[in-house]
């Protein structure tokens, strides 16, 4: 808990620092940072028209920029993240003790290796200093490796092997939102409560038959983490060489959440032959309080468009991302062993480590300040 203390304020001390300079007024879109939805670019300078409820008539007087009192926003944005988890291993090994040879199976048949889609939804109020934000992303996703014992012409088939490995998490963000210009350059700190959770399942089944025996092995690995915490994001935009309408965009976000971490492992091990039955279980579980830290990248280009026919802006970005998750838990191990004597043998072994995973692909938004 105490690592996850001090990365927090490591990120917090300077963006409050930052934020006394040149504070001002913006919109904002949606994303992990919510960066305002546009600039109003004067020749090359950078100039922002920050209005104010008293500066202007209506909001259709103003461009992007100025939200004349107060905009609400709401934003829509599909994720595409590759997961890249660590520390989760079910394994089954069969070997002929006649023949001294060994085969083996992992969950890592049914690897997490694409791409999968989630979706972020923003809604807000940005009033002319301070502004209030919701947020919700969630991402899922599952493999499956089958390869089925049965041959429909032929009887049994064997090895067979079933192995899937799933995921789940998501994060409901509530923050202040406050914009600022630092260096001439327009920039939002959000800081606000995180409630989020991340869970993790590795499976495996196999099956094999040697020297008249038949083996079979099971193990699981289970892994999730749920809790609530601090969140805090910076985030800064610039024109696109001076364009008025598209923009860099770049945001930070720093959590640290405190709730309930668990692994759990099982395993089991079965062999049937003419030596009769062996049979052999083995668990572990683990389940205390800890921290979990999440940093957020992301970089992109943002366009923004003020409607004709409608006091509104809409804008749209493409941004590439980034996510690190960690949870410290203590390892949980299950490994059960069934031996028909002189003949086969099968272990199923299961771990459940640390909760760990890396996420890297992009993310598509589009939405409107009104």
């Amino acid at each position: 808990m105490a690592n996850g203390l001090w990365r927090w304020m490591a990120v917090l001390v300077p963006v409050l620092t930052a934020g006394n300079a040149g504070m001002a007024r913006a919109d904002f879109g949606e994303g992990p940072a919510e960066l305002p939805v546009a600039t109003e670019v004067s020749g090359e300078s950078y100039d922002i028209d920050y209005a104010t409820s008293g500066d202007c008539e209506s909001k259709a007087a103003c461009g992007c920029g100025c939200g004349c009192g107060g905009s609400w926003i709401f934003g829509v944005e599909a994720t595409f993240l590759n997961p890249n988890f660590a520390g989760n291993g079910v394994e089954t090994t069969f070997t002929d003790l006649i023949g001294s040879t060994s085969t083996s199976y992992s969950s890592n048949l049914a690897g997490l290796n694409g791409i999968y889609t989630g979706p972020r939804l923003t809604f807000g109020l940005q009033g002319d200093a301070w502004g209030l934000v919701g947020r919700y992303w969630q991402l899922d996703g599952s493999s499956i490796a089958y390869d089925p014992i049965t041959d429909f012409n032929g009887g049994l088939a064997l090895p067979g092997v079933t192995a899937e490995e799933r995921f789940n998490m998501y994060a409901f963000d509530i923050e202040a939102a406050r914009p600022f210009v630092f260096l001439d350059t327009p920039m939002l700190f959000a800081f606000g409560a995180r409630h989020a959770a991340l869970e993790q399942d590795s499976i495996l089944l196999a099956t094999d038959s040697i020297n008249g025996d038949t083996l079979s092995g099971f193990g699981a690995a289970f892994r999730d983490f749920h809790g609530t915490g601090l969140t805090v994001a910076w985030g800064g935009w610039r024109p696109v060489w001076g364009s008025p309408s598209f923009n860099w965009v770049w945001n930070v976000r720093n959590s640290v959440l405190w709730g309930d971490v668990q692994s759990v492992a099982e395993a089991q091990a079965t062999a049937v032959g003419a030596g009769g039955l062996s049979y052999d279980t083995a668990s572990s579980r683990f389940e205390h309080e800890n921290d979990m830290y999440i940093g957020e990248a992301q970089l992109g280009v943002q366009w923004n468009h003020r409607l004709q026919c409608l006091p509104a802006c809409a804008f749209a970005r493409v941004m590439g991302e980034y996510q690190y998750w960690d949870a410290t838990c203590d390892t949980a191990e299950g490994r059960a062993t069934a031996v028909m004597a002189g003949n086969s043998e099968v272990m199923a072994y299961a771990n459940a480590q640390s909760l760990r995973v890396d996420l890297i692909g992009l993310s598509i938004g589009a939405g409107l300040s009104w």
